[in-house]
């Protein structure tokens, strides 16, 4: 990392006319004395790094800088050029300077506790409540409804909950949980190693009987607990997130994590960084099958995003200038998976200008408004049980109304608007599904055609959907064998 300037009254003076960055890569970061980042062994004077100037040199500058590093190769016959100093000086278009607070002493972090008593220091679980896990182990793994009692989604396999009467933590029930608690200790050690502060490990128990099977006590930590929501904090902190994705590429390069999605590193909703710098919650740090996928993404039967898939599009370079600098290779599909990063910060763009020009209470289908005569009526051959004989199938007519489908569609989508989740973002309270598999969109709509506008016999509801398209009503939608997705 480039050097930094102290912060008091001369370096003010002396970045007067340069241009302020508004986001940088280094911003939050602590640092040394030689600008290399923290790490829990270094004794000395350590800073913040807070703010970036450039300021672009003038052509007499630059020609001065030129003919230095033209002495520099005569005088060494060339070797000079093997120094990035020298480089720098016949190719440099512009200067940066960053400053940094200082933050006085800082010790070399004692080893008086172990990763393993660090991580369960100040967590403690009632000798009852574990007790009481134990006897009931049995009916949690079913997730029966239990007073006081809470479930959380999770795995088949894993059963996660909190109890009423041990607030503050959350318990997981898993087969591997002796793995999962020494990932805990392992990532508590490396964070406590590179000093990685912006990256939260919850304090953790591993609450282990004699003929019982261990089971998990961990910290329940506050993050908004939805895809949408953990999206929309990349977007909204993005300038507060450089310094904690550095940090967790150091962590997913020094692990080989591979399991990186929001759910797992989701950012905590609270700081208490003077400079508003967010942290990442350590959530489920279980699978370790290559840092290359944690960091990159994977497709195939067992899909991961990867971190340069979750993160704004300015932290994507940013990635994997980390991962080169860990060692990390990239696999052959990790360019593709970082334009699809770059890609989809783009969408996400154009859906909040969207969102921001067409606010969204409910929805009011109106046929005739999208062009669509709502009378319009089809009668389908449907294999439905015999009047004289219901155990008897026979192909029957049945006439359908595109009107009758546009007012399903409409209760649906206002329903499921209600039934969103507050944490949602306005991405995720817009994002509706129709199931093609049952209820009112059944095998009756699905049979009913009409001729679209390009002269192709279509779906009702792709008609409809593709109208309420271009009205503006909706900003997408799409369809496979399960349903529709639309993005309203």
């Amino acid at each position: 990392m480039p050097g930094f300037a102290v912060e008091n009254n001369d370096t003010r003076v002396s970045v007067q006319g340069w241009e302020r960055a508004e986001k940088f890569s280094s911003f939050g970061r602590l640092v040394q004395k030689d600008g290399s980042p923290l790490v829990r062994a270094y004794q000395g004077e350590h800073y913040r790094i807070v703010e970036k100037y450039r300021k672009e040199f003038t052509s007499n500058e630059r020609l001065m800088r030129q003919v230095e590093g033209v002495c520099y190769l005569v005088l060494t016959l060339g070797f000079a050029w093997a120094l990035k100093s020298v480089q720098k000086l016949l190719t440099a278009t512009h200067q940066n300077v960053r400053i940094a607070t200082p933050l006085g002493l800082a010790n070399a972090v004692p080893s008086l506790l172990t990763p393993a008593e660090a991580l369960s220091e100040g967590l403690n679980v009632p000798v009852e409540t574990c007790q009481w896990i134990r006897n009931n182990q049995l009916a949690l793994k079913r997730k029966e409804e239990i007073d006081g009692v809470r479930y959380f989604n999770s795995q088949q396999s894993h059963t996660v909950f909190t109890l009423d009467s041990c607030p503050g933590v959350i318990f997981k029930l898993q087969n591997n949980a002796k793995e999962r608690f020494e990932n805990s200790v392992k990532a508590k050690e490396i964070c406590l190693e590179y000093r990685l502060d912006q990256l939260v490990v919850p304090k953790t128990r591993l609450i282990d009987g004699a003929d019982d099977p261990p089971f998990i006590a961990e910290e329940l930590l506050d993050f908004n607990p939805t895809d949408s929501g953990q999206e929309q904090a990349h977007r909204d902190y993005a300038p507060q997130l450089s310094e904690p994705v550095r940090q967790m590429c150091i962590l997913v390069a020094k692990m080989g994590l591979s399991d990186i999605e929001f759910r797992n590193i989701p950012i905590l909703r609270q700081t208490q960084d003077p400079l508003g710098i967010r942290q990442f919650a350590l959530a489920d740090i279980e699978e370790t099958r290559g840092s290359a996928t944690g960091l990159f993404g994977n497709s195939g039967l067992a899909p991961r995003s990867g971190l340069v898939r979750l993160v704004e599009r300015a932290h994507i370079p940013f990635v994997e200038k980390v991962a080169r600098q860990q060692g990390v290779k990239k696999h052959e599909y990790a360019e593709s998976y970082m334009d699809e990063g770059i890609r989809r910060q783009e969408r996400l763009d154009r859906l909040a200008q969207f969102h921001h020009d067409h606010p969204l209470e409910r929805f009011d289908i109106q046929l005739d408004q999208l062009g669509i005569d709502p009378e319009f009526t089809q009668s389908v051959s449907m294999l439905l049980p015999s009047p004289e004989d219901p155990d008897r199938w026979t192909y029957q007519p049945m006439d359908q109304q595109i009107g009758k489908l546009a007012s399903d569609m409409e209760n649906d989508f206002n329903q499921q608007l209600e039934n969103k989740s507050p944490d949602e973002s306005e991405a995720g309270r817009r994002n509706l599904f129709i199931n093609a598999n049952h209820g009112y969109f059944d095998a009756f709509f699905r049979s009913c055609q009409i001729q679209g506008d390009d002269g192709q016999m279509i779906g009702w509801a792709d008609h409809i959907l593709n109208r309420m398209m271009e009205q503006e009503m909706i900003f997408s939608w799409r369809s496979n064998g399960h349903g529709y997705f639309i993005q309203a």
